[in-house]
């Protein structure tokens, strides 16, 4: 159909043909998916930008309450930052080193 199965045409009221979309999907004719999917919009870890207007691009949490997060399914930990929840800082290791950041770092 003309809202590709992921949105519903507004032919109500105020009738202006445009498409509605589904929570996780974008573009006029919400032809666009957020990453990774739908369902699970930037990994849980961020908003995606969906609507008719959206771009299905992630804004990445970055918080001490959410964790620092990046990449743009929000899957990655932001730079600086490591652990499963991306919750911990990197040290400065004296500038004797680089830390190993990453979700899957300790």
């Amino acid at each position: 159909g003309v809202c590709t199965g992921h949105g519903t045409c507004d032919w109500g009221s105020n009738r202006t043909g445009l498409c509605e979309c589904d929570p996780g999907y974008f573009r006029p004719a919400c032809d666009g998916e957020c990453l990774p999917s739908a369902a699970n919009p930037c990994n849980g870890h961020g908003r995606c930008s969906d609507g008719r207007g959206g771009t299905g691009v992630c804004q990445c949490h970055r918080s001490a309450g959410t964790g620092w997060w990046d990449g743009p399914d929000c899957y990655d930990c932001a730079p600086g930052y490591f652990g499963p929840e991306c919750k911990g800082l990197c040290p400065t290791c004296s500038g004797r080193g680089i830390c190993n950041a990453g979700r899957f770092s300790d």
